[in-house]
């Protein structure tokens, strides 16, 4: 990591570890001159050059773009997963106000303002067609599957909760085209919501791209509301449904709700990733194992499956 830092900094480099994500270790990087952030990725995952090399090109096509609203890229080692970038300013947004919300989406529409040809690959998951958000979840069930050992009260959960709803939404919707095209050609965070964006001085900064590439904005708008960690009203839709570039909501609104669903689905899933192994172990070296707690976790997870039954009765009122 020094030799790394070395190479692209002016010594001497003052080094300090800070609160990162999921798949990372991150650290706050000081040299004569600046102020960085360093990413180290978690390299026992197959995944983590995907990772690298997501969140580089992403941040590298938005400096194209001469956008100030992300860091700048500086370098990146995809074989050892370093990335190196300029620091943001700002704090978390806590509790995310309707501007900060147009402001975010402002953010998703000036992205794909320009017409530009850019080597991005694709997001993670990327969702081409209507029956694809069904098939991120049975993805994730089939890893569940396979799990030699895994929590009995979630699998237990899974089994008699999660799937029967899934089942649920599937037999309610199977006179919809599962074939019809999402326009999966947009820039897109994909992992976008306000647990990545800073706050300053009412400036909204966006990172922590790992996920990022080219996809349908039906996905990044179903995530935006799904995911739980600063969760944003699912009434607040409103705010965006006149937008530029989603006029899908009204247009296609029977479909949207489906995808929606499952997206929360998705969601209970993606809460419940403390228990597979594999992913415990990329938390353990990014310093978040303490997020093991088994009762609180299920908890969640089922509060979360109640509240979707009423977020989809709002989105229905308000498309």
């Amino acid at each position: 990591m020094n030799d790394f830092l070395y190479k692209h900094l002016k010594a001497p480099c003052h080094i300090n570890e800070i609160s990162g994500g999921a798949n990372s270790r991150v650290f706050n990087v000081r040299d004569s001159e600046n102020e960085y952030i360093f990413k180290q990725f978690f390299t026992k995952n197959n995944d983590y050059k995907a990772k690298c090399e997501r969140e580089f090109s992403f941040l590298k096509a938005l400096t194209q773009y001469k956008k100030n609203n992300t860091a700048t890229p500086i370098a990146c080692d995809i074989e050892l997963g370093y990335l190196l970038m300029s620091k943001l300013p700002g704090e978390k947004v806590t509790q995310p106000t309707e501007q900060n919300i147009k402001s975010a989406f402002s953010f998703i529409v000036n992205c794909n303002s320009q017409q530009q040809q850019l080597q991005i690959i694709n997001a993670k998951d990327a969702v081409k067609k209507l029956a694809d958000f069904e098939l991120l979840v049975t993805n994730r069930f089939s890893i569940i599957q396979k799990q030699e050992v895994i929590s009995s009260a979630f699998l237990s959960l899974v089994e008699n909760k999660i799937m029967p709803f899934f089942y649920k939404v599937q037999k309610d919707n199977r006179q919809l085209n599962g074939q019809m095209s999402l326009d999966c050609n947009y820039l897109s965070p994909s992992d976008f919501g306000f647990h990545n964006i800073l706050i300053d001085h009412n400036e909204l900064y966006f990172y922590d791209f790992e996920y990022a590439g080219i996809d349908s904005l039906w996905k990044l708008t179903a995530d935006f509301f799904s995911q739980p960690q600063i969760p944003v009203p699912i009434d607040k839709i409103s705010i965006i449904k006149e937008l530029p570039l989603f006029g899908f909501l009204t247009k296609n609104k029977r479909e949207f709700i489906t995808a929606f669903q499952m997206t929360r689905i998705k969601w209970c899933f993606i809460i419940g990733n403390v228990f597979i192994s594999e992913i415990y172990k990329r938390r353990e070296f990014a310093d978040k194992a303490h997020i093991l707690d088994e009762e609180n976790t299920i908890a969640k997870i089922e509060c979360y499956l109640i509240e979707t039954h009423f977020q989809t009765k709002i989105l229905e009122d308000i498309l």
